[in-house]
């Protein structure tokens, strides 16, 4: 099955818009999702920074908002302009929290977020509902010693009630540099496995049973669940080391299958060895109606980039790395192939830290 052109530009709109995001709200790393409710179909974006300084979330916790419900076409330069604050109608702080995890339920009108990077946030899991343009506070996830886990990914899981989330990977450190040495990582690994969320008992577990768990996590990556075959495929990212993350090449993936609950790493092909540059920040999403995923954008791993350092601390140093040129690509998950889609557009179209 080939993926049309047509479809391709459509269902990547969201990655074209989020664009629109960096030039009207200045932010970068937004967590965002998409509320589909009666009549209510957007965008909800929460926090990202505004500025090129290490760990400065400083968008604030603002939820914006961006109408997908128009009848005819909209230009995508004039979306800018279409961006709007949703006021919460609760007296609820969700706090600044930089890369967090971010899953829309399957209702359709509520978003949870879990973690980030700021170790003194008093919630580390809340929801807002896109219906009643309320917060609330659910049960934290203790697992990690009062640490907050950021990086990592979250995903609904197949389920009957459909109230259940998946995390994996993350961490729970911070950037640090050494003279002479490419920043790193450092602390404690994140979701160390398939850890679950149900959002109607607001309680904790881990997936059961859980085969083959992978030893290195990944931190940076995408989570896309294949619903068809109930697959969740990881791509992407770097892996949590020592030293320093290694790259994550995108030849190969974990997979999760959450019918047996098996951990696999699958093998991917491409024509002529054409397979995506490794890479972090970047998005990936299923296909409209099809078995493909279309994997977005993302920052060059393997390249240092601009590192930027904080006065006021010296250990605090944060890396901003090139984009890719190899911005777009589709996998074919029958043929488990990778094949690249080259656009011929007015836009500036490689981007990282989009949603």
């Amino acid at each position: 099955m080939r993926i049309s052109g047509t479809l391709i530009t459509c269902t990547i709109l969201d990655f074209f818009i989020h664009l629109t995001t960096a030039f009207y709200f200045g932010r970068l790393y937004p967590r965002c999702g998409y509320i589909h409710y009666g009549k209510d179909k957007s965008i909800r974006c929460f926090g990202g920074t505004g500025t090129l300084q290490p760990n400065a979330w400083n968008i604030g916790s603002t939820i914006f908002t961006l109408d997908l419900g128009f009848n005819t076409p909209i230009p995508l330069d004039t979306l800018s302009n279409k961006w709007q604050a949703v006021l919460s109608t609760n007296a609820f702080d969700p706090e600044l929290r930089g890369l967090c995890q971010i899953a829309t339920l399957p209702n359709g009108y509520q978003i949870v977020l879990q973690g980030g990077n700021d170790p003194n946030m008093l919630n580390d899991t809340i929801l807002f509902d896109g219906s009643q343009k309320t917060w609330q506070k659910l049960t934290p996830y203790t697992r990690s010693n009062g640490t907050k886990i950021w990086g990592g990914t979250a995903t609904n899981l197949p389920s009957v009630t459909m109230d259940t989330i998946g995390f994996f990977g993350g961490t729970t450190g911070v950037f640090l540099s050494e003279a002479a040495s490419v920043p790193k990582v450092t602390g404690s690994p994140g979701f160390t496995n398939l850890t679950v969320f149900n959002t109607t008992s607001k309680t904790w577990s881990y997936f059961s049973p859980q085969n083959n768990v992978p030893s290195a996590l990944p931190i940076f990556h995408t989570a896309t669940l294949d619903s068809k075959s109930g697959i969740i495929y990881y791509l992407g990212g770097e892996i949590i080391g020592a030293i320093q993350p290694s790259i994550s090449q995108l030849s190969w993936g974990y997979t999760f299958n959450t019918a047996n609950g098996n951990w696999n790493i699958c093998n991917y092909t491409a024509p002529d060895d054409n397979f995506p540059s490794g890479r972090v920040y970047h998005t990936s999403t299923m296909a409209p109606n099809s078995q493909h995923i279309i994997l977005f954008g993302g920052a060059d791993s393997a390249n240092k980039g601009i590192c930027l350092s904080n006065p006021e601390k010296v250990t605090d140093v944060f890396c901003f790395k090139p984009v890719v040129s190899d911005y777009l690509f589709t996998l074919n998950l029958q043929t488990n192939t990778w094949v690249q889609v080259r656009l011929n557009s007015t836009l500036s179209l490689p981007r990282f830290g989009h949603s």
